[in-house]
């Protein structure tokens, strides 16, 4: 038995094995270092991978970031490196914005125990 998947088949099933982390939905301030620049945004979404943060700010994909996560809850802000990984206009509901995806580099072992906390926290897992 021969299967054909279309193009559009099999991009969605190719993106879906590159996700590794279950992300879940996550509204809070995120400020990030990038080209030289502060930016201070809100994120959409977390896992322990990665975050997705509405910007109205593009960058390149490849650009290095620190980031500070203002999760809720937590005294101070969970610091972290990563990278730009993509970046687009994507639409959320009845709004349209500028997402930028970025793929944690650098955590140390109490950041990613904060996410993993966090993670286990918050009410919805996404698809």
């Amino acid at each position: 038995m021969i299967y054909v998947l279309s193009k559009e088949r099999l991009s969605i099933s190719e993106s879906l094995q590159k996700r590794q982390h279950d992300r879940k939905n996550a509204r809070f301030r995120v400020n990030f270092v990038g080209d030289g620049a502060f930016f201070s945004d809100y994120s959409y979404d977390i896992s322990e991978g990665g975050i997705r943060v509405g910007s109205i700010n593009p960058l390149k994909t490849g650009t290095k970031l620190k980031l500070a996560l203002y999760i809720p809850g937590r005294p101070s802000p969970v610091k972290v490196e990563g990278e730009v990984v993509w970046s687009k206009l994507l639409k959320d509901k009845d709004e349209e914005y500028l997402g930028i995806g970025v793929k944690f580099s650098e955590l140390d072992p109490l950041s990613k125990e904060v996410i993993r906390t966090a993670l286990k926290e918050l009410p919805r897992k996404l698809t």
